[in-house]
């Protein structure tokens, strides 16, 4: 877990002028870690607690709607836009605490869509999770390019 917390622990990010909160129902570490991965390659803390995502096991119930579409049911995870704005990450195959961060940080990639992260294949937002050399998740330089100009002072 130290390669994830990597970032909060050695550096004190700006705060940014647009913020995203997130809350974990579960998996509250890997998706501390997650934000802690998007936040310190964008170089400002974007990502904070709060409410506008939320992270937690599937239940089977996106935003509280028992139906979903059959492509995802084989997926590990998958986020939802509610009606009422918010994001849902259901989790349903997390793996070790590492998997989890990486598959929590793809998910929180995809409420950043607005921004311009799309899939891609390489970097978190790829289909696998995806690690360098040193076994670090990496963020796409446009991904982060992007969301920095649009959250960053």
């Amino acid at each position: 877990m130290a390669i994830f917390v990597f970032y909060q622990s050695c550096r004190t990010l700006p705060e940014a002028k647009v913020t995203i909160g997130v809350s974990a129902e579960d998996f509250s570490e890997p998706t501390r870690a997650a934000m802690d991965v998007w936040n310190g390659f964008v170089g400002c803390e974007f990502f904070v607690p709060g409410d506008d995502v939320l992270v937690k096991s599937d239940d089977g119930e996106p935003c509280g709607d028992p139906w979903r579409p059959e492509d995802e049911w084989d997926h590990a995870a998958t986020a939802y836009r509610c009606p009422n704005g918010r994001t849902e990450i259901l989790v349903s195959s997390p793996g070790n605490i590492n998997t989890q961060a990486c598959i929590i940080a793809h998910e929180l990639g995809h409420s950043l869509k607005e921004y311009g992260v799309e899939h891609a294949s390489i970097g978190v937002m790829a289909k696998n999770c995806v690690v360098d050399s040193q076994n670090v998740m990496r963020i796409r330089d446009r991904d982060v390019k992007a969301v920095k100009d649009a959250v960053c002072d």
